[in-house]
């Protein structure tokens, strides 16, 4: 099973987001940061790529606002094969929405 070949559909996500990390610099790759969406029924982490994003997503953290995600890839966990995370990727676009069916959770 090839990587990296057809990648998985975009989809877009709503929800709230949470623990914005710094960005990181692995020894060998890009630089990234994570955070965490929670959505209605589960929570999933976020990877970017782009640092770029991370004081907009930061803002919104902080102010707990709502957000709609566009154009996010899920992906399988490297370490946990049965569990999804997302990638935001360069185009995809965060936006802030309006009433949720869901509160902000501490």
């Amino acid at each position: 099973m090839a990587s990296g070949s057809k990648s998985s559909p975009k989809k877009d996500v709503e929800g709230f987001v949470h623990q914005v990390s710094e960005v990181k610099i692995p020894a060998g790759g890009s630089r990234y940061f994570d955070f965490t969406l929670q959505e209605r029924d589960e929570e999933h982490r976020v990877v970017c790529f782009y640092p770029e994003k991370r004081e907009d997503l930061k803002q919104k953290e902080e102010s707990k606002s709502p957000v709609r995600i566009l154009n996010v890839s899920p992906q399988k966990r490297k370490f946990q094969p049965d569990s999804v995370e997302y990638k935001l990727e360069r185009f995809s676009k965060v936006q802030v929405t309006k009433n949720l069916s869901f509160p902000w959770k501490d």
